[in-house]
């Protein structure tokens, strides 16, 4: 079991009920990983049952869709202008351009995928779920136990161009809630099914990743600890799955600020726009159907501003030892 941390004294929690941008038409089953690609002005996210990556522009307002033949659960951006795509059974190279020309079905068989890692293969009812680039150039990313009743078989990888998947963090339920330090020293992770939120210390420059300590207890009505994004001031911000809203918490792990969502399940957020100052929102439908239908911006992308920036989306350090599929 991880260590605990000393959590520092409570001061009053600010709350804030931001003003909402909703930006696709798309309606997400699952809706998750938003990216913000500064360097072409759109928003990546996925839709994990619905096997779809999707792509909004911010000059246009359009939105575009790739389907896949399985989950597609996170994705991230690389350094060679394509996508990495963590697909329920592995990490994969995804070209945008190359499906564009090719026009086959994104399956196991499209050449516009390449694979980078297979992860899990061995177990069947685990998937991946969450994923994020890290500033060292790896994508992370975690699975998940798919069955009702969950036990801690899931893992947590840190997997780079050359194929190699290092497990850094294990036994855990569903992976989430992964993010960064600014300076690169902390890997944030939480166990959606789990009380706490963790923190890895990672070294750098000899790439190597320290135990997990239990950063944040989650207390009741803060929600399920799901996925998150770090500001420039090393605040933490954690969607609170089922509680309809975004926790922000200081470096010291001290929930400092609340913002209420007209939906009661945020899945994950990230900073972009111009400045890194807009706040984008995945979530996704409610399994209970009467939930759902009190609640049109289900499943839906929606932004809000906010006061401080976000640091920016790293990129995957690619190689051209990648394997193709074909």
């Amino acid at each position: 079991m991880p260590a605990r941390t000393t959590m520092p004294a409570r001061r009053p929690v600010r709350e804030h009920s931001p003003e909402i941008e909703v930006l696709s038409k798309y309606v997400a089953q699952v809706g998750e990983s938003p990216v913000w690609d500064a360097c072409n002005g759109v928003l990546y996210w996925v839709d994990i049952e619905g096997h779809s990556l999707l792509q909004w522009t911010y000059r246009t307002g359009a939105t575009r869709q790739w389907r896949f033949d399985r989950e597609v659960c996170s994705m991230g951006l690389s350094d060679d202008q394509t996508l990495v795509l963590a697909l329920r059974d592995g990490v994969y190279r995804f070209d945008t351009k190359l499906a564009a020309r090719s026009g086959s079905p994104l399956s196991h068989s499209c050449e516009a995928l390449t694979l980078i890692a297979e992860i899990e293969t061995d177990i069947p009812t685990n998937r991946l779920n969450d994923g994020k680039m890290g500033p060292d150039g790896a994508f992370w990313v975690g699975s998940m136990d798919q069955r009702a009743e969950k036990a801690n078989v899931a893992s947590l990888y840190r997997v780079s161009s050359d194929g190699r998947a290092q497990r850094v963090g294990e036994q855990v339920k569903v992976s989430n809630g992964l993010g960064f330090s600014p300076d690169g020293r902390y890997v944030y992770h939480s166990d959606s099914r789990g009380p706490w939120i963790l923190r890895y210390p990672f070294d750098p420059a000899a790439q190597t990743v320290g135990a997990g300590v239990q950063w944040i207890e989650m207390q009741a009505g803060w929600g399920r600890p799901d996925g998150a994004a770090v500001d420039v001031t090393g605040c933490y911000w954690s969607c609170g799955i089922d509680a309809g809203r975004i926790n922000r918490f200081s470096p010291e792990g001290e929930l400092i600020e609340v913002y209420r969502l007209p939906v009661t399940h945020p899945t994950m957020c990230c900073f972009g726009g111009a400045n890194h100052t807009t706040l984008f929102v995945t979530s996704l439908l409610p399994p209970d159907a009467a939930l759902a239908a009190t609640q049109p911006l289900a499943g839906r992308l929606f932004s809000f501003q906010v006061a401080v920036a976000g640091l920016p989306a790293s990129r995957f350090k690619s190689s051209q030892t990648l394997s193709s599929l074909t």
